[in-house]
């Protein structure tokens, strides 16, 4: 979920795709502060998240466009340990119409560089997948469960990085409660993520 040279546009990158995409980043040695902003015009307001986050206005079928705004932070407070913290926020309106809500994501966590072995790093981290937060359509505002992500990255070569993980997923859909979308109770998504690289 975070690390420490991918905390960069998270959270805009949770709010969904975009067609235009601006950042700024500051660097000190052990603290990195991002700011990313992203326009997204597309019929969904978000890629990932709930049912809700990506249409906040029920059914309607119309193009929605959504300004994005993510910050991330970077604390490499010790040789063997980093704080990172993300947040993102996407205003949608809907195309003609005076209907808007409002869309967010977080998350916290902490990474382990080096742990058991040169190249190794550890992972844990916590947050909410975009929902969400308010919408002028009646009923519409969601109840976001929480994330738990935690992995492994085993450096086996110079070239070759495999990285154990697991997502867990309290109340994964927010407030859909029927159908195909309705709420799944905790999902569990293990991953094996190989790096080739030269």
């Amino acid at each position: 979920m975070l690390a420490w040279d991918e905390g960069l546009s998270r959270g805009v990158e949770h709010l969904g795709r975009w067609s235009y995409h601006t950042h700024n980043q500051t660097d000190s040695g052990n603290f990195r502060f991002n700011i990313a902003y992203a326009l997204r015009n597309a019929n969904y307001a978000s890629d990932l998240g709930t049912t809700r986050a990506a249409a906040p206005f029920g059914a309607a079928t119309a193009p929605i466009t959504t300004n994005n705004l993510a910050f991330s932070a970077g604390w490499a407070f010790n040789p063997a340990a980093t704080f990172n913290a993300t947040y993102g926020v996407g205003f949608a309106q809907q195309f003609g119409s005076s209907n808007s809500a409002g869309i967010q994501t977080w998350s916290l966590g902490f990474t382990f560089p080096n742990l058991g072995g040169k190249g190794n790093s550890a992972l844990v981290a916590i947050g909410q997948q975009p929902y969400v937060s308010g919408s002028s359509v009646a009923g519409q505002a969601d109840a976001p469960g929480l994330t738990f992500e935690t992995n492994y990255k085993f450096q086996v070569t110079d070239n070759i990085a495999i990285q154990p993980g697991i997502i867990i997923e309290s109340g994964t859909n927010g407030r859909e409660t029927t159908g195909a979308n309705g709420v799944g109770g905790t999902t569990y998504v293990p991953y094996v993520v190989t790096t080739f690289s030269f």
